[in-house]
Formats: structure tokens, sequence, C-alpha cells
């Protein structure tokens, strides 16, 4: 479930595990 390549913990927190992820 990723978006253009970005993680969804990315899309779905903003703030996960790996910050600036995006």
């Amino acid at each position: 479930m990723a978006l253009m390549g970005v993680p969804l913990q990315v899309i779905d927190h903003g703030s996960g595990p790996e910050p600036g992820a995006s």
C-alpha cells in the first residue's frame, strides 16, 4: 500500500519510524 514509492507509514502517520522518507 505505497504511493509513488512512499511507505504508507509516511503517508498514514507523516512522522513514522523513518522521518524524511517522503
